[in-house]
């Protein structure tokens, strides 16, 4: 599914294919990544932010969200830029 907008805030700012994944620390926290340049064989530039999540207590809707979305939003212009 390919999404246009953001379901929940109408925004056209969404990022493609980054990256969540699971840091190797004690308290199992979730980064979102999105490289700068990412068809470069070497030093693709990864921007990294840690994510963050919010549960409705009604019905229960999960949404993972970027804690500094702007560096991400930076890092994939850059990739359209490259």
């Amino acid at each position: 599914m390919h999404l246009t907008h953001c379901p929940s805030c109408q925004s056209d700012k969404l990022i493609p294919n980054a990256r969540l994944h699971e840091m190797n620390s004690p308290y199992k926290q979730l980064m979102v990544t999105v490289y700068s340049k990412p068809d470069a064989l070497l030093l693709k530039k990864p921007v990294d932010t840690w994510a963050k999540c919010a549960v409705c207590g009604n019905c229960g809707y999960l949404m993972l969200y970027a804690e500094d979305p702007q560096i991400l939003w930076d890092a994939y212009q850059a990739q359209k830029n490259s």
